[in-house]
């Protein structure tokens, strides 16, 4: 059967299976991440190899695996202390991440307070752009394909917190983590279909530019630019094709860089890339994730009104290649959008107005 192997770890590790690379996160963890992969097994004795490193500070190594053909919608690792920490106390199978405890415990033999919970899943999604909502008591994070995208992880009384214009096509994982200190405790986590802000042209002011666009026929934007051009949005999916005719399919780069106006605010940008991203506004690094990878990052920045000048960098080592950039306020409309699908709560969830 397929089995999925996960660890827990600060800091890096390795997991091999029959001398096949399952899990490989070796490198240095600010906190615990549960990393995961999987592997499909005959029956029979088999060989597992974990490999541990600890570069400072906190030193912690949690290996376990499961069956994967046995899970069932999202799988939850219940543990009684509120920071992760060691074995689960329970694991189970949660339909949906829609829970009301009050101020009594998830089951009855745990604590009422300090527990915590990571739920995992991988879902396929259709092409298309998605926003996150969660609403917890207390504390929450997200990570989409092992990046952190939604960090709350603070005491709260059931604020709602969203992601918006995620571009996802295909299977993903999603991880939520959370805890509960003490009082209330309830999680509710959805999403819908959405259409961010930053797709979209820039029409608020006519006189300003398009992207100029700069390509190089390298990874490391060296010398002149191979070609240029201007483009309304920055929006691309070549697969494993090259951007422009004359340049190579893999190990490519570009340079995306527009004025663009905001009214004053809080805003959130988001890059969805394979590989490699960097995205400054007004000179200032917002996201730094030059490697090579498939993912998301997103980075909150504060703008007073005005025009700014949003850079992007990118770079393609091989394989698919695709970058996106969206943006959007943090601060929502307060009419809450018709759920797309059953992944939302049945009820409206509990908590403070969206803000």
């Amino acid at each position: 059967g397929t089995y999925r192997f996960l660890a827990s770890c600060d800091d890096g590790v390795r997991i091999s299976v029959d001398g096949r690379l399952v899990v490989d996160a070796w490198q240095k963890q600010s906190l615990p991440n549960t990393r995961t992969g999987e592997i499909t097994l005959s029956e029979g004795q088999h060989t597992v190899v974990v490999e541990y490193f600890e570069q400072g500070g906190e030193a912690s190594a949690h290996v376990w695996w499961e069956r994967r053909d046995s899970v069932s919608g999202w799988r939850g690792l219940y543990y009684d202390n509120p920071n992760l920490v060691g074995g689960p106390a329970l694991a189970r199978d949660d339909p949906e991440i829609n829970f009301d405890w009050g101020v009594g415990p998830p089951v009855d033999w745990m604590l009422d307070d300090d527990f915590s919970i990571r739920w995992t899943r991988t879902v396929t999604f259709d092409p298309g752009y998605y926003i996150f909502k969660v609403q917890s008591d207390d504390g929450m994070r997200l990570w989409l394909d092992g990046s952190l995208v939604m960090n709350k992880w603070r005491p709260m009384e059931g604020e709602l917190h969203y992601l918006d214009g995620v571009y996802l096509e295909g299977p993903h994982e999603l991880v939520v983590e959370y805890f509960e200190r003490t009082g209330h405790a309830r999680i509710h986590f959805w999403w819908d279909r959405s259409t961010p802000w930053g797709v979209m042209p820039c029409a608020s002011d006519p006189t300003l530019d398009p992207w100029h666009t700069e390509f190089f026929a390298n990874p490391n934007l060296e010398g002149p630019p191979a070609m240029t051009r201007v483009d309304t949005a920055l929006d691309y999916d070549w697969g494993l094709g090259a951007p422009a005719p004359g340049l190579p399919s893999d190990g490519f780069s570009v340079r995306w860089t527009q004025p663009l106006y905001f009214s004053a605010g809080r805003y959130r940008f988001i890059t969805t890339t394979d590989d490699g991203v960097r995205l400054w506004v007004d000179g200032r690094l917002l996201i730094d994730a030059w490697q090579p990878m498939r993912g998301t990052r997103a980075a909150v920045a504060y703008l007073e009104e005005g025009v700014h000048e949003v850079r992007m960098e990118y770079f393609e080592r091989s394989g698919a290649a695709m970058a996106r950039l969206t943006w959007h306020p943090t601060t929502p409309s307060p009419q809450r959008p018709t759920p797309a699908s059953p992944a939302h709560p049945p009820d409206p969830p509990w908590g403070l107005p969206l803000r």
